[in-house]
């Protein structure tokens, strides 16, 4: 389910600095379609880079923001719709929009509508189709009746229909974002995305529609593309993002998205010991990654293991038994995470034993995908403050790969705070080891 953003931040003025790349890229965009120009913005880079650049665009100009990870047309008006409804009445708005085609007062109306029985409400609209406009009595009708946005016939021509109704509301910017598993289904992604939102711009000129993609896929896109309109709204609205996310506003750290690391002193141990980052940050940092998981549809059992995770490190101590209770958590969501990844769903086991000694029990690995011939290893910080643990680490990573896994080590704390990192490492991994196996060696014995 794609998830509103809204948020007040400092409004730009005469004194401001000159603006980034990107914030310039956007501002040309809005310009553009202010002006009729029909056009997307293609934020490319990191796509939580571009996720956070497109929030502290909004949030300058005081402006609410969808995101959605779908391309498919019906699928993205639908996400579009329920962003323009959000935190609204729609009763309240359709009386308002008819009240004065019936005589009566917006309050009246709004009082009397969700009282009618169908066949009165059938009645009633039917006695203003010669006043209003058949498509947009249609909506109105829908919409009184308490429908959701699934009842409307979704089609790029419904959202102006839905913006009259309140026609002094900003207009909800709209970012779909590539979540897909690999480059090729990431070129038909984003042709269906951008053929969606181009759809969009047009129908309802204003307000501001971009794609966030890697830079890679979209180069790939571009080089088999074969229709030349599309290829060309792509280019022009190509807006490059930096790796590093942009700050958002003071005004709302809540939804931040995580700082950049902080660079090692010259001379000073490269091994900055997870424990090390600020509560506050650590906080910061999980929420934003909380707002991508929202976002993209992560389930209630998700969040709960995410929450929990986060808990727990928030209050982790220098007793390796409350570091151990954390790492346990962060692998707990990490494997739920996994589970509902289209490239990973149904792949990976929790804690899983292999008959193999090691020490003085079997082996236990954290997270192992015997069909895939990979183990990811979740660390805590005693992990990296005691020798012997790092020691029997190195040592266990040896004899996985020895059984022909490919090993992923990850810290608990970049499991809530960096999680698109973590995941690309283990999808590169899947990938690496999904290329080298045979179909009939991929089950570990």
């Amino acid at each position: 389910m794609s998830t509103p953003a809204q948020g007040a931040g400092r409004a730009p003025g005469a004194g401001d600095n000159p603006p980034e790349p990107w914030r310039a890229g956007l501002d040309r965009h809005a310009i553009g379609r202010d002006r009729g120009v029909v056009g997307i913005a293609v934020l490319t880079g990191d796509t939580s880079a571009a996720i956070a650049a497109w929030e502290v665009w909004h949030r300058d100009r005081r402006r609410p923001w969808t995101l959605s990870v779908d391309s498919e047309r019906r699928a993205v008006i639908r996400a579009y719709v329920s962003a323009m409804l959000e935190g609204r009445d729609p009763v309240a708005d359709v009386a308002a929009y008819l009240a004065p085609y019936t005589g009566q007062t917006a309050e009246e109306l709004a009082a009397r509508l969700p009282q009618q029985g169908m066949r009165d409400r059938l009645t009633f609209f039917r006695g203003l189709e010669r006043a209003v406009d058949g498509a947009q009595l249609a909506v109105c009708q829908r919409l009184a009746s308490g429908s959701s946005p699934d009842s409307l016939r979704l089609g790029p021509e419904t959202v102006p229909l839905v913006a009259a109704l309140r026609p002094n509301a900003p207009l909800p910017g709209l970012l779909l974002v590539d979540r897909t598993p690999g480059p090729a289904t990431a070129t038909e992604w984003l042709r269906a995305a951008a053929t969606a939102a181009l759809d969009l711009a047009a129908a309802l000129p204003g307000f501001a529609v971009g794609l966030a993609v890697d830079r890679a896929r979209l180069d790939a896109a571009l080089g088999q593309a074969h229709d030349s309109f599309l290829l060309g709204r792509l280019r022009e609205g190509r807006i490059d993002i930096a790796a590093a996310a942009p700050a958002p506003p003071a005004a709302r750290p809540d939804t931040a998205p995580p700082p950049a690391a902080a660079a090692v002193p010259a001379g000073a141990d490269a091994e900055v010991a997870p424990s090390d980052l600020p509560v506050a940050e650590l906080e910061r940092a999980a929420r934003w990654v909380r707002v991508g998981l929202e976002q993209t549809r992560a389930s209630t059992n998700t969040l709960t293991a995410f929450d929990e995770a986060v808990r727990l490190l928030h209050a982790e101590t220098e007793g390796e038994q409350a570091g151990d209770r954390a790492r346990s958590a962060a692998e707990r969501f990490l494997f739920q995470h996994l589970a509902e990844h289209p490239e990973t769903a149904g792949h990976f086991e929790l804690n899983r034993t292999l008959p193999v000694r090691f020490g003085p029990r079997d082996v236990e690995v954290d997270l192992l995908s015997t069909s895939l011939a990979v183990a990811v290893e979740v660390d805590g910080w005693h992990h990296f403050r005691n020798a012997d643990a790092f020691r029997r680490d190195r040592r266990k990573d040896l004899l996985l790969q020895s059984l022909g896994l490919l090993v992923v080590r990850c810290l608990a704390r970049d499991v809530v705070t960096r999680l698109d990192e973590v995941m690309d490492l283990v999808l590169t991994a899947v990938r690496t080891k999904s290329q080298e196996l045979d179909p009939a060696d991929r089950q570990l014995e």
